[in-house]
Order: C-alpha cells, then structure tokens, then sequence
C-alpha cells in the first residue's frame, strides 16, 4: 500500500545501469490499487480511501525511520499510533 517507499531508496541512486524509481513504481501501484479495491468490497469509496492513504502514510513513515531518512522520536510514533487507530476504528465502526 505505500507506493512512496520504493522511492525513498532509489532516489539517491545516480549510476544509470543501477535501479531507479521506474523499476519499482509500477508493481507496487499496482498491488497499491489491488488493496484500495478490496477494501472497497467492505467499506463505502469515502472510507476506504482514509484506511488506504493512512495504511500508505504509516508505512511511508516507518520506512523512512527504518532507513534514516526520517528522525524518530516520541512524538511522530505517538502520532503514527493515532493514525493507526483512527484506521482501525474506521473499519471497525463499519
């Protein structure tokens, strides 16, 4: 669900026989879709959009914290947790 991680990793590459962001995007916008429509087999168009760009921004998040591209700190997970329950009680208030 994160298209952005991919290219977190390959942004930084600038040898032209290596990897880019091309080689990523499509396989992962694809499965990035596949899980925004089955979540819509559940939930209504307007609440499963929230539960897959918030899925997306966690997990872009953590990446980055995973890879030191993004600081830790206290308060971005206390904020990641407040998305991750809000996401949670969205498809359990369905």
């Amino acid at each position: 669900m994160g298209t952005e991680a991919p290219q977190i990793v390959t942004v930084h590459i600038h040898d032209p026989g290596r990897l880019s962001a091309e080689h990523f995007e499509h396989p992962h916008v694809a499965t990035s879709m596949t899980g925004l429509a089955y979540a819509m087999k559940d939930l209504p168009v307007g609440t499963a959009y929230a539960v897959w760009v918030g899925i997306g921004a966690v997990l872009t998040v953590v990446y980055a914290m995973a890879t030191g591209e993004e600081l830790i700190s206290v308060l971005k997970i206390v904020f990641l947790l407040m998305i991750i329950g809000g996401v949670l009680g969205l498809k359990l208030s369905h």
